[in-house]
């Protein structure tokens, strides 16, 4: 794909496949599924397996997983790439959602170096398929750029990185900084910034001001006007 990408970044609830159709028609150049439970997929995968079914009009697709258990990610991760066929699975370590980060899942696990390892490890040593990363700038003491020197060894291919912390949740200071010094601690894979890109002025300024980047992750900006990826493409 040509840089930068503009992907549709991962939503619960609004990410589905109508919305995903709409968003690649309208210049998104990669689209990812919503949350999905690697414990469901685990245990009664009927239902997930529903959520994340998926037109071949929106590939290229990512099925993103949630969860904190890896023999869940695993056994899930074997579901997805037999069942489900999709163009790479993402893990999901940036989520602040209370009902998610308390169940020890999503952002909460980046400060547990061991844990994350084990997880990506997990659906790296079990498909064939592009695995990917979504995390935060930071939690408490742990920041992006320590997450990925403790895994940048591990065979993924891509980290999106919400620029906020988990403490600035979804209307904190975005930091894209972060974002440009990650990619040079892993040159070699792809890098997406995202966080509060609204307008097709802001997404071109952080391309400009952050070369490095491999392109832009866009989630609630398009909310109402999916032509945002085509504005930003002009």
């Amino acid at each position: 794909l040509n840089r930068p990408l503009l992907a549709l970044a991962p939503m619960a609830g609004i990410t589905d496949s109508a919305m995903r159709q709409i968003c690649r028609e309208h210049g998104a150049d990669v689209v990812y599924s919503e949350m999905a439970s690697a414990t469901a997929l685990f245990y009664k995968p009927e239902k997930t397996l529903k959520l994340i079914k998926f037109n071949k009009k929106e590939c290229p697709y990512i099925v993103q997983l949630f969860g904190n258990d890896p023999t869940h990610f695993a056994k899930a991760t074997g579901i997805i790439t037999n069942k489900v066929r999709p163009d790479g699975i993402d893990i999901n370590f940036g989520c602040p959602a209370k009902k998610v980060f308390g169940h020890g899942s999503g952002a909460a696990l980046m400060p547990q170096k061991e844990l994350a390892r084990k997880i990506i490890s997990s659906v790296c040593d079990n498909t064939k398929l592009p695995v990917s990363l979504k995390i935060r700038a930071g939690l408490k003491d742990m920041t992006a750029l320590h997450f990925i020197k403790n895994i940048k060894d591990l065979p993924f291919s891509a980290v999106m990185v919400h620029g906020r912390t988990y403490e600035g949740s979804f209307s904190g200071e975005v930091n894209f900084k972060i974002v440009q010094d990650l990619k040079k601690l892993i040159p070699d894979k792809i890098v997406l910034a995202n966080g509060g890109i609204t307008t097709p002025e802001q997404a071109l300024k952080i391309l400009e001001d952050y070369p490095l980047l491999d392109g832009l992750g866009i989630a609630r900006g398009v909310l109402g006007k999916p032509y945002l990826f085509a504005q930003i493409k002009d």
